[in-house]
């Protein structure tokens, strides 16, 4: 049997819609209006089309750019028993490899959540405003997802999206401590209280208390002589630390004597004018003058974790390791496409950190290994079925991030207008300054790229963002081997386009349609870092993005990059969208399906035909 293939035609979309959520924020809401607009990218609105808007629900973890360093509004603390006393479980709310300053205690609904589905007809105007109703109530920021769908003109179904908060309280409560090791004389934290735009309130009452979270752990022997560890977890309120109201700043600094040594909970709380509460829980340790006893696992794997996410050259960084030896001897290696530095060191449970000084080559990231090992155990005696004091090891691996801010460009793009008439000029105006807005050094180059809008609606081009690009997050290519296991023996483990055409040559049609409007590879800024470039436009009827992509590199100085862009558009008053199928066969009936558009600011007389 002979069979025939056709690839079906590639389209590009002629239609943007904007999904917009109100823009008052939305408190212990239950249902909200959402403001719905579609129109062609050459412009003008598509009155009378079908949408339909779905909603979602989902946690939300909350951050504000200007309050680095607070953990904002994830939540209560349960108290009590987690796990059980006759099962081998993890331990509830902790995971390896979780940073200390993550919540307490996970949020039980932590799955999308659909919400609502409803569908309506744009008015003459291409807008609608939708009722969405039946929105999930939660103690913690929920997340809103608008999924608007419609039908393009060329005959596919697209959809478009947008976001919106819900916010438990009127209030948003942020905590910060110094870091996770805490003296044992004092605590030192500051609770902050925002509004959900994260402007600061204040006179805002606060109270903060601490809750102590205390493991246990013990061996217990299997069927077959295996032997796995139980661990449960017991959270109980060690007492008050502080209460007052928030200053100008929405700020309550706070210090006190802690009442307890470990891994203690700090729980922050405030409530707004209608008595509704914000809660925000963070973990920190405390040291006290007796050893860190951090919980067992079956596995070879602990935890290494940084005292803060990000630091600059020149800084020293410091680890915890949560190892469960009370001596060890570690080796620490600094790894990324290899191993950059390593030294050995001794580890004591009464304070097991270590320091790593950062070099600027560590930019952007670094991965710190720790590979600790502890020797025979002499007070406990092997017997002929387990070693129980037999040696052991384990191995973790922390991540940090050096700061890239000496590497930033910012780059302003502008036009003399926002609209154009086909195969006119556009002419375009760049900016660049460092990130302490001095001028960059002579030299400095820009990468210009002008691409028609209807292909980036089908997928974002994220290699324009070249500092993300150029210092973004490198993976660790070093892999880790030991012979340990020959020594430290174990018993078992666990899971390891084509260019459209038109007219037939019988009329003057429209030919230029690159969805590439323009790129040029190297545009020289002058003395103070701005330059002007001439864009032709072509035939295209759609929107374009002008992206300009800068790179400097000064001797004796870091690299530098940025990007910035702006969006035109370009109209005819006439237009035909066609949306006939791409393939029928023989027999097959279809719609044949075609917009006729009026982009003129006057009424026009138009005759429609089909041969």
């Amino acid at each position: 049997m002979v069979g025939e293939f056709r690839v079906e035609e590639f389209r590009l979309p002629t239609m943007r819609a904007t999904v917009k959520p109100p823009a008052e924020p939305l408190v212990a809401a239950s249902e909200t209006n959402v403001d719905v607009q579609l129109a062609y990218l050459s412009g003008g609105p598509a009155g009378g089309a079908a949408v339909r808007l779905r909603t979602a629900a989902s946690p939300r973890s909350v951050t504000f750019a200007r309050h680095e360093g607070f953990l904002f509004a994830n939540g209560d603390v349960t108290e009590g028993v987690v796990g059980s006393r006759g099962e081998a479980s993890p331990l509830a709310g902790y995971e390896e490899g979780t940073d200390s300053n993550d919540s307490a205690s996970a949020p039980s609904d932590g799955g999308l959540q659909m919400a609502s589905v409803v569908s309506t007809r744009l008015d003459a105007a291409g807008g609608a405003r939708m009722r969405v109703t039946g929105l999930p109530p939660s103690t913690t920021p929920q997340d809103l997802q608008f999924e608007l769908e419609y039908r393009d003109a060329n005959g596919e179904t697209l959809t478009s999206s947008a976001r919106a908060t819900v916010w438990p309280s009127a209030v948003v409560i942020g905590l910060r401590a110094e870091n996770w090791l805490l003296g044992r004389d004092k605590v030192k934290m500051t609770a902050l209280v925002v509004d959900p735009s994260g402007k600061p309130l204040a006179d805002v009452p606060v109270t903060v208390d601490m809750l102590k979270r205390e493991t246990f752990s013990h061996r217990r022997r299997l069927l077959g002589g295996f032997y796995a560890f139980e661990s449960y977890t017991d959270v109980s309120r060690a007492g008050s630390l502080c209460s007052g109201r928030t200053d100008a700043r929405g700020r309550l600094d706070c210090e006190g004597r802690p009442p307890a040594s470990g891994n203690l909970i700090l729980r922050a709380r405030a409530v707004d004018a209608a008595g509704r509460a914000s809660v925000v829980n963070r973990e920190v340790w405390i040291a006290g003058r007796e050893d860190w006893w951090f919980a067992m696992q079956d596995s070879d794997r602990m935890d290494v974790l940084p005292e803060q996410p990000r630091y600059e050259p020149g800084q020293t960084a410091r680890f915890q390791v949560r190892m469960p030896f009370r001596t060890a001897k570690a080796l620490v290696t600094v790894e990324r496409e290899g191993v950059i530095d390593g030294f050995v060191r001794d580890l004591s449970g009464n304070a097991p950190v270590i320091e790593v000084p950062v070099a600027a080559r560590f930019a952007p990231n670094v991965f710190v290994s720790v590979l600790a090992v502890r020797g025979r155990a002499g007070d406990v005696q092997p017997t002929a079925t387990v070693d129980l004091g037999k040696p052991a090891y384990r191995m973790g691996i922390g991540e940090i991030a050096v700061g890239w801010r000496a590497h930033e460009l910012n780059v302003e793009v502008a036009t003399q207008r926002p609209v154009y008439r086909v195969r006119e000029t556009a002419q375009v105006t760049l900016k660049v300054r460092r990130a302490d807005g001095s001028v960059p050094p002579v030299g400095t180059e820009v990468a210009l790229a002008a691409v028609d809008e209807a292909l980036l609606e089908l997928a974002p081009n994220d290699s324009w963002q070249l500092l993300r690009e150029m210092m973004g997050r490198r993976g660790i290519e070093v892999v880790t081997s030991t012979a340990q296991m020959h020594v430290a023996g174990r018993r078992h483990f666990g899971r390891k386009a084509v260019l459209p055409g038109g007219g037939g040559g019988r009329q003057s049609a429209r030919e230029l349609f690159d969805t590439l409007l323009t790129w040029r590879g190297k545009v020289l800024l002058d003395a103070n870092g701005e330059a002007v470039v001439e864009l032709p436009l072509n035939d295209s009827l759609s929107s374009f993005r002008i992206v300009a992509i800068a790179s400097a590199a000064d001797p004796g100085e870091a690299g530098l990059f940025g990007t910035g862009s702006t969006v035109i558009t370009t109209t005819q008053p006439l237009m035909l969208l066609s949306g006939l199928p791409a393939l029928v066969r023989q027999g097959d009936r279809f719609d044949a399906t075609v917009t006729v558009r009026n982009a003129s600011d006057r009424p026009l007389a138009v005759s429609v035909g089909a041969t």
